[in-house]
């Protein structure tokens, strides 16, 4: 029975290493996404300051 539960223990600890990991992909692709954004509408402000002179 101690073999079960240093199993469970083990799988347990590879799915939040798992998670951890997609954790950090995504905050580092939402990250990426903001930034995009932020550029896309730095451009479009910049496109519109032009036409509106």
């Amino acid at each position: 029975m101690k073999y079960v539960w240093a199993f469970v223990i083990f799988i347990l600890l590879i799915i939040a290493g798992i998670i951890s990991i997609i954790g950090e992909l995504l905050e580092f692709v939402a990250g990426v996404a903001l930034t995009g954004i932020g550029l896309l509408a730095l451009l479009g402000l910049w496109i519109y300051v032009k036409v509106k002179k």
